[in-house]
């Protein structure tokens, strides 16, 4: 065999350009993802985690059985808060000692458990900023959508 002799390419250059221009195509839609993860993964690395962008408190009054039947559950929370609140609830429930309420990519929707000697409560919609929606889709939790787009760029 001669050691002039070219090795042939798998590809015809028509082949080659049309790969080329796919990876360009695919690398405009992955760049921008791949600079937003590494942004929200240093902003999450020095525990800056967004906030609300607006933010609305509404002190309830409780009555002394209001205060005893206090909702525990997601159903007895909602039927709790229809006076107070009678927009559509973010999707996702949560409950904690001191709070349960509704989150999404958008908002917040917190109902504070009352301390066990006040017969108050407060209920705050938050809607989330542009950092707090930032890092929901680095840490996955911003919907389908970006779960599909954000293991595409691990593969890619």
């Amino acid at each position: 065999m001669s050691a002039n002799k070219k090795k042939k390419s798998l590809l015809t250059s028509k082949g080659r350009i049309l790969w080329m221009k796919w990876h360009a195509y695919l690398s405009c839609v992955f760049l921008p993802f791949a600079l937003l993860y590494a942004v929200t993964g240093i902003l999450y690395l020095f525990d800056i985690k967004g906030g609300p962008a607006h933010k609305e408190e509404t002190i309830i009054s409780l009555t002394p059985e209001q205060l005893v039947d206090f909702p525990e559950t997601e159903a007895a929370a909602l039927e709790f808060i229809k006076p107070y609140y009678s927009q559509p609830l973010p999707e996702h429930y949560f409950h904690f000692k001191e709070s349960q309420g509704w989150w999404d990519f958008h908002q917040e929707v917190i109902l504070l458990n009352p301390e066990p000697d006040q017969l108050q409560t407060t209920l705050i919609i938050e809607e989330n900023d542009i950092i707090r929606q930032a890092i929901f889709i680095h840490k996955g939790i911003a919907g389908d959508v970006f779960v599909v787009l954000g293991i595409l760029l691990g593969f890619s």
